[in-house]
């Protein structure tokens, strides 16, 4: 139990006469029994970090008790989603969650949105019972969504790695992120090169 103290001469009566000390007082508690809910979600498609805003102050201690495969980002046309699970969850607690998008969710996630990549339409969070609690364990409650405010992807891709195999005379290429290569001619071959190193010097 908490109890309350006050130091002699903090405040008055109505006729100016100060306080004395006295003997402490147990405080009477109500538990915290306010379930949290969602405020706002913010996703940016350049680096697939989702960030969302609570209503309070979410448990994050240990950060195990952000449920992240209880997330889900879902398309309001079609009714497509795509699960969080494998997503990692970061962040203090605070009422913001960070959650890191592997790079097969926010793929999806731009292929989603409004932004460009996108079906035009904006993208929402859900969520369901278990994804996160409050400092009180007051756990997230079901049917929660919230209409995501999306960053557009504005990095652009860059070659990391190749290689080349003479027997199979087949070449694979790496880049930092998801190519589109759907239909198979958006990727213009006759604009690839194999050079000799000395050459580009």
């Amino acid at each position: 139990a908490t109890t309350l103290d006050i130091d002699p001469n903090q405040v008055t009566d109505v006729a100016l006469n100060p306080n004395v000390a006295g003997a402490s007082v147990v405080i009477h508690e109500d538990p915290d029994t306010i379930i949290p809910f969602f405020l706002s979600g913010e996703i940016n498609l350049s680096t697939g970090v989702l960030k969302v805003l609570f209503s309070e102050t979410i448990d994050l201690t240990p950060i195990s008790l952000v449920n992240t495969s209880k997330f889900s980002i879902s398309n309001v046309v079609d009714g497509e989603f795509v699960n969080l699970f494998g997503a990692i969850a970061s962040g203090f607690d605070l009422p913001t969650v960070t959650i890191t998008l592997t790079e097969a969710q926010r793929v999806k996630a731009i292929e989603m949105s409004s932004q460009p990549g996108g079906d035009g339409n904006a993208q929402f969070l859900s969520a369901n019972l278990g994804a996160v609690q409050d400092v009180s364990r007051n756990q997230l409650g079901a049917n929660n969504n919230v209409t995501l405010s999306e960053v557009p992807d504005t990095v652009f891709p860059k070659l990391v790695a190749a290689t080349i195999n003479l027997g199979t005379k087949t070449v694979f290429i790496t880049l930092s992120e998801t190519i589109d290569s759907t239909p198979k001619s958006l990727v213009s071959l006759s604009r690839v090169s194999i050079l000799n190193a000395s050459d580009l010097n």
